[in-house]
């Protein structure tokens, strides 16, 4: 399994924690147009949520990147990546 396919089943479970949804129901798609509990606040949440689960911080603008499950995914592959580099 590479990289990207574990962090994007991590965020999947994190998606589906945060909105209260199956992790079945959680795809690479996923985004505020298809989870309808997807608000800002909610949004605020996932972001805390991500940050504890993989031990980073988002800046302002990454946070405003955050739009789909895939989004998430590539996001922290890059930022696992930059930090072992």
């Amino acid at each position: 399994m590479t990289s990207y396919s574990l962090v994007l089943e991590r965020v999947k479970a994190v998606v589906a924690e945060t909105f209260q949804l199956p992790v079945e129901e959680v795809s690479e798609a996923s985004s505020p147009d298809s989870i309808p509990a997807w608000d800002s606040l909610q949004h605020l949440m996932l972001v805390v949520g991500l940050e504890q689960e993989f031990a980073v911080e988002f800046s302002p603008e990454e946070v405003e990147e955050l739009a789909t499950v895939e989004l998430i995914a590539e996001l922290l592959v890059e930022k696992q990546e930059s930090r072992a580099a």
